[in-house]
């Protein structure tokens, strides 16, 4: 049985708490009908964490994954990388995600362009 929906969210938003006048968050997420809730409670424990939210408005649970050192640089980053390489558009979202990672993880995306305008995420 496959994800109903998965993706890697890079946010950025402009923030005058942040030196660089912006936030950058990542995050991972995939939901699941509500009858398959199990399998969300099976890879909160095969990850070791995360957060289950149940979907206010459709009948849809989903797994929020966005710590950066706990959850996306040290668990989904080389699960995707490591073990099992992704196809099609969702090898392209997770390359971009990657890409913010390794700007977050030098502390470079508190000086790099990152906007959130209109358009796709820049990275220059």
């Amino acid at each position: 049985m496959g994800a109903k929906h998965g993706c890697f969210y890079v946010k950025v938003r402009k923030s005058s708490s942040y030196r660089a006048g912006h936030q950058v968050q990542l995050l991972f997420q995939i939901s699941q009908h509500l009858r398959d809730k199990q399998l969300i409670d099976i890879l909160v424990k095969f990850f070791g964490s995360g957060r289950i939210e149940k979907d206010p408005r459709r009948p849809l649970v989903n797994l929020r994954l966005e710590k950066f050192y706990i959850d996306i640089d040290s668990k989904i980053i080389p699960f995707f990388f490591d073990k099992y390489l992704l196809q099609g558009s969702k090898l392209l979202d997770y390359r971009d995600f990657c890409k913010v990672a390794s700007l977050m993880k030098n502390n470079s995306h508190l000086t790099s362009s990152l906007s959130n305008g209109a358009g796709p995420l820049s990275l220059s």
